[in-house]
């Protein structure tokens, strides 16, 4: 794949280039350490044994948010970002700091299978910039077991020139019918993908595009393959109103932020006079700049003077009271400016609607942000890549999403 001098950083589609985006998180992640020390979640969000019933409501704990219900929904970027990468394709892998001898070691360590080591030792070359490359065929790449693909690839992603391994495809692995049914794919093509899926803890990745798009024969079932695979899950959230509602309470809570009590109190007040209650959408009780990205995507990437930002995570948390957003969040050095100078220290769990979630790999790596909304349910994009759409999702899930490399660590921010 041509890579383009635009950075999309954060999914299965970064048009990016890896090493500058590790130096945003870094940098990023030593601003927030200076910051204060992290609130380290020790008991986060469980992710549930067992995986709701897409479509079924869902009730949230109560709280001073008011009765909320959630609605689980999936959604798949449109086709004209998916077919931005219809050339999709790595083949080719980096190790850096690595020889031929350490990696077979560590192929062996790690139990993968005398023939899958011979053959990558077959394919492995060192690289004149240090460390080896690896240029697997697909014969390779199927004959890897599942278990095996999980070890190497987990390798594979702390080189951040592996693009795919550093951001595949991922999904809830409880519901993998989810993801692929009703596709209109192939039920080949669905078999070869779940072939190539591997797993860590609840999440299931892909990161092998080039095998699959070389079985099929036109563009348009590519494209179909593409949409299937951003498949993201998102949640509807629904605020339920009636004549016994304490609609004082709901408007302090939601209220909340610059000006925006006259916002929000003359609709839920309303609601209170409708006969029988009635149920309204969170995000008509969002600030301007959520309410208008909700469950949107991103511009397709151009090149020239008018081209997109890379808007990530990180522009879509601190702008969350902005209207008109600041594109100068999509540079570092002013988010750590903005946090150490207009947000404080949340040091204990009364959380409340804004309250920027900052996730942290230890040592010091900022790797999201996200945005409290009520119970666990937050705002987020996860990255900045196109096929990624603004969303509201519970906090658990963001975590499980983040969690792949390694556990992370939460620090909490409000704004002045």
């Amino acid at each position: 794949m041509k890579r383009t001098q635009r950075s999309y950083e954060g999914g299965p589609f970064s048009l990016r280039a890896g090493v500058a985006q590790r130096a945003r998180e870094w940098v990023l992640g030593v601003v927030v350490a200076a910051i204060g020390a992290s609130l380290a979640i020790a008991e986060p969000p469980q992710v549930a044994a067992a995986a709701p019933q897409q479509h079924a409501v869902q009730p949230c704990r109560p709280g001073p948010w008011g009765d909320l219900q959630v609605v689980r929904i999936v959604t798949e970027a449109p086709s004209e970002l998916a077919a931005c990468f219809l050339k999709y394709d790595a083949g080719v892998w980096y190790l850096r700091d690595t020889s031929p001898e350490s990696f077979q070691q560590f192929l062996k360590d790690n139990d993968v299978p005398e023939p899958v080591r011979k053959s990558i030792g077959d394919a492995t070359n060192v690289d004149i910039c240090g460390g080896i490359v690896v240029r697997p065929d697909d014969a390779l790449i199927l004959s890897i077991p599942p278990e095996s693909r999980a070890v190497i690839y987990k390798q594979l992603a702390t080189d951040p020139r592996n693009y795919v391994h550093t951001d595949p495809f991922r999904y809830d692995a409880r519901r993998l019918h989810e993801w692929l049914d009703g596709s209109g794919l192939p039920e080949k093509t669905v078999a070869l993908v779940h072939k190539l899926v591997y797993q860590h803890g609840n999440t299931a990745m892909f990161a092998d595009i080039g095998p699959v798009f070389r079985t099929l024969s036109t563009d348009d079932e590519k494209l179909v393959l593409l949409k299937t695979l951003t498949r993201k899950p998102a949640l509807l959230v629904q605020l339920q109103v009636d004549d016994k509602t304490d609609v004082k309470a709901l408007v302090d809570y939601w209220g909340v932020g610059p000006n925006r009590r006259k916002d929000v109190a003359p609709l839920i007040n309303s609601l209170k006079n409708v006969p029988g209650g009635a149920t309204l959408d969170v995000a008509h009780l969002l600030p301007r700049f959520p309410r208008k990205l909700l469950y949107s995507y991103p511009e397709p990437p151009r090149d020239g003077p008018d081209a997109p930002k890379p808007y990530d995570c990180h522009w879509s948390s601190l702008n969350f009271w902005n209207d008109p957003a600041q594109d100068k969040f999509t540079n570092p050095e002013d988010v750590f400016k903005a946090l150490t100078t207009e947000y404080d220290k949340v040091t204990d769990k009364n959380y409340r609607l804004g309250d920027v979630f900052m996730l942290m790999r230890p040592p010091a790596l900022g790797i999201h942000s996200c945005v409290y909304i009520a119970d666990d349910v937050v705002f987020t994009k996860n990255g900045a890549s196109v096929a990624s759409p603004w969303s509201l999702k519970r906090l658990s899930d963001v975590i499980a999403y983040y969690e792949t490399q390694g556990p992370v660590e939460i620090n909490v921010y409000r704004h002045k």
